[in-house]
């Protein structure tokens, strides 16, 4: 308890995650208005065409297509650029390192689910990413190539029903969200043969509705949520108490029976979905292990401008995953893994070092220095050799320096700033 105050010395919050002085509202507010508007538009059979307004954005037309099996995707340079493009300018995907498959499954709800697998020869994790509300897994592929050489993991990404190459274009439904991850989820198990135990949800945004919903269904590895929400009606009224029955991707009611342990990534400066949806799904999750909340990070990007320190974390909170039983044993409230049990690095108060913090720095500027980003127009994403680092990781932690890149990163102090004080 005395490690998770210090990571997250925020007041205001009880100990179940919610406000402690929650402000009232006059029952006309602007942000009541909208939410009773929803809870009539779902009384009129209108909640899909209202939350494909307001909660889906299919990019369109797509950024990928699939031809004889393979995927043609959109050059990294014209995306960056934001210009214009045509299918003419698609390029076939091809990787000398990685095995890229593509596949359609059907749904429970008679739909067809577009996916790509990247496969590592070396893996032994296997990540099943749901994306965010206006990605596809075409643009998606070049990160999930980047996240299989960097970790040295297999990738699976699908499209919700409406996107990309998936059924329905343009009409997706949070209905369909969860029907197609449970699609994926059933691929990945029972035709691809992976080891629940090896597999681990990952939800970035969006996606983090059908991660913590497989998370709270199936045990596996673990469960990343990168920039989640506490619910689509908690984006507009952060200090709903109760879910309304009305409310989609209800994660905060959700999380509370994930079976595996999560690791919570969220920008202090995310203006999309606050910091506090991150802090609140963490406080709320029976099992975690150490969040990453990122000063200076925003919504989209926290992949891109920390980079170096996004892998690094991330390939320790897998092993950290790891150091859990996933067998026989239960898991329960405030289990930490081996790694963090007091008198380990997670747990040190030692001061710093002077001669370890130089160590530290000459690391990871030899490991990490000239790493190009995923978003440069003019490089293919390259993989990021994390093994001196890693290595080094107890001395990173005890003496707090893992930091990011020039625009900030690292273990975060989360101001109480950071938490409304009206809606």
């Amino acid at each position: 308890e005395d490690v998770e105050m210090e990571m997250l010395p925020i007041s205001g919050f009880l100990e179940d995650g919610t406000l402690e002085n929650p402000p009232k509202e006059p029952c006309c507010s602007i942000t009541n208005c909208l939410l009773c508007g929803f809870g009539c538009a779902t009384c009129c059979c209108l909640r899909n065409l209202i939350c494909r307004r307001m909660v889906f954005a299919p990019p369109s037309p797509p950024f990928y297509f699939f031809k004889d099996k393979e995927m043609w995707r959109i050059p990294i340079e014209i995306y960056d650029a934001g210009s214009e493009f045509t299918s003419a300018q698609f390029q076939k995907i091809e990787n000398k390192i990685l095995d890229i498959q593509t596949f359609k499954i059907p749904t429970k709800r008679n739909k067809e689910v577009a996916c790509v697998y990247v496969t590592h020869p070396d893996a032994k994790t296997t990540i099943l990413f749901s994306h965010g509300n206006a990605a596809d897994i075409g643009i998606m592929s070049f990160h999930f190539e980047l996240m299989a050489e960097t970790l040295k993991v297999n990738v699976y990404g699908y499209d919700y029903t409406g996107y990309g190459e998936s059924s329905d274009e343009g009409k997706p439904s949070p209905k369909d969200v969860f029907s197609d991850a449970e699609a994926a989820y059933s691929h990945l198990t029972t035709q691809l043969n992976v080891d629940p135990k090896t597999i681990i949800f990952y939800g970035q945004s969006l996606g983090s509705g059908p991660s913590i919903y497989l998370g709270k269904k199936y045990p596996v590895c673990g469960v990343v949520i990168h920039s989640g929400l506490m619910s689509a009606v908690r984006v507009i009224n952060p200090y709903v108490q109760n879910t309304p029955w009305y409310d989609v991707f209800a994660n905060i009611d959700n999380i509370k029976d994930c079976q595996s342990p999560v690791y919570i990534i969220h920008g202090e400066d995310d203006k999309i979905i606050p910091v506090y949806h991150g802090i609140r799904l963490f406080r709320m999750a029976p099992v975690t292990v150490k969040p990453w909340f990122v000063p200076n990070g925003d919504h989209n990007d926290i992949e891109l401008d920390f980079e170096q320190e996004y892998f690094l974390r991330l390939k320790w909170a897998i092993q950290d995953f790891a150091s859990f039983p996933h067998s026989d044993t239960k898991l329960t409230k405030g289990m930490q893994p081996i790694v963090n049990q007091p008198g380990t690095a997670a747990n040190s108060k030692h001061p710093p070092n002077d001669n370890v913090r130089k160590r530290i720095e000459k690391i990871k500027s030899d490991t990490l220095g000239s790493v190009p980003s995923v978003g440069s127009p003019t490089t293919k994403p390259t993989a990021i050799d994390l093994g001196a680092l890693s290595e080094h990781r107890q001395d990173a932690e005890m003496h707090g320096l893992v930091d990011g890149d020039a625009k900030g990163g690292g273990s975060s102090s989360v101001d109480e700033s950071l938490v409304p004080t009206s809606a």
